[in-house]
């Protein structure tokens, strides 16, 4: 397990039918951010898939989320969806470099988006473009305890990662890609490795059966995007799982039913990116996932004990608030779309507190407590 130095600050929501909000964390000294999708609707009561959306080189986390489109999705499958920025407009998953650690900042996410909402440990998925597609390959080499399934669209797994790749148990895995792709090409070239080579990794990685694979050419609904795709299933691999591949005949750069596009390069619009991945995400959960943190996630600020008490939890129609540290300063009771229901400024540590909470309909609330040194975030349940 990688140690990680994570300090959440303050969530800051965007109101709404539903919620977003771009958070920061620091990450082996490094100050890292993504931006959070809560679907409408989602309160927390209930455990919800989480999918990690990495953008392309050059691009950002909000670029990705207007490119990928996958919000729409999650409105109406009801998952989290997490876009991450990679420092520089990258991500470090060619295998060349030792920092920055873009898997403990991958698995510093998912614990930092269970402290504030509850995620479903074993249904958690990593999808990207270009170079977030190399991501979500090195995630399943290296983060797979965690990830239960990746899907890569135009990026490959890199030849350097390859090398080392050996995860503990088979990993499904969806990959799509363009044939006229001149920034990574479909055959290969420039050291880059080919869709051919990543695709017969995982079939033998995944101890995929031989002479089985399915090959179906899906509807060709969109007469004027110039491509049309044809998928190629092999199904029955260890644990169940397969290796998929979508190959977008004459197909570009891009993602398909992209909602705007690039010049020069071919979007399919006969099939969704984003729907498709999520199709492939909602046939699979993780058999024996690392269990998800439970604690709030901030731990260097306690070093003399609790900051605080709160009983009873689950929540009924009195929350007491009990003050034990005098480095508290302020306390805010939030529910996870971001509105404020309770607020106190905290005159000393042995003061207590009581929230009429009666009114209050059951779903997971977040209590903010400000320190002299910084922020910490407690889950309570009602």
């Amino acid at each position: 397990m990688r140690k990680l130095y994570l300090l959440p600050i303050l969530l800051l929501f965007v109101a709404g039918l539903s919620a977003q909000s771009t958070i920061s964390i620091t990450v082996n000294g490094l100050n890292r951010e993504y931006i959070l999708y809560i679907p409408p609707g989602h309160n927390g009561q209930v455990a919800a898939p989480l999918v990690i959306n990495f953008h392309g080189y050059t691009s950002n986390a909000l670029q990705q989320q207007i490119y990928a489109n996958m919000n729409a999705v999650a409105d109406t499958a009801d998952f989290i969806v997490v876009y991450p920025d990679g420092l520089g407009n990258a991500w470090n998953s060619y295998g060349f470099q030792a920092a920055p650690d873009d898997v403990a900042f991958t698995e510093a996410i998912i614990e930092d988006v269970n402290s504030r909402l509850r995620v479903d440990a074993s249904r958690v998925y990593a999808c990207g473009m270009s170079n977030g597609g190399y991501m979500s390959y090195l995630l399943a080499c290296q983060l797979e305890d965690r990830i239960a399934a990746i899907v890569s669209v135009t990026g490959l797994l890199a030849p350097g990662v390859k090398s080392q790749c050996n995860p503990n148990r088979a990993v499904p895995v969806l990959q799509i890609h363009g044939t006229d792709d001149a920034t990574v090409p479909y055959n290969g070239g420039r050291g880059i490795g080919s869709v051919d080579s990543t695709m017969q990794f995982w079939l033998a990685e995944n101890n995929c059966p031989t002479g089985t694979t399915v090959i179906d050419t899906l509807p060709n609904t969109n007469n004027t995007d110039n491509s049309y795709p044809i998928r190629y299933r092999t199904v029955n691999c260890d644990g169940g799982t397969e290796v998929t591949l979508i190959k977008i005949v004459d197909g570009g750069h891009t993602w398909p039913n992209a909602p705007f596009l690039i010049p020069g390069l071919v979007t399919n619009k006969d099939i969704d990116g984003s729907t498709e991945a999520w199709a492939f995400f909602s046939k699979y959960t993780h058999p024996n996932p690392t269990p998800l943190d439970t604690t709030t996630s901030i731990k260097s600020i306690k070093s003399n004990g609790k900051l605080i008490k709160t009983y009873p939890n689950p929540i009924g129609n009195l929350l007491n608030i009990e003050i034990t540290d005098e480095r508290v300063k302020y306390i805010a009771l939030y529910d996870v779309l971001g509105a404020k229901i309770y607020e106190a400024v905290v005159a000393s540590y042995a003061t207590n507190y009581q929230v009429n909470t009666s009114s209050l309909p059951s779903g997971v609330y977040l209590l903010h407590v400000a320190t002299t040194t910084g922020y910490t975030t407690y889950k309570l349940i009602k």
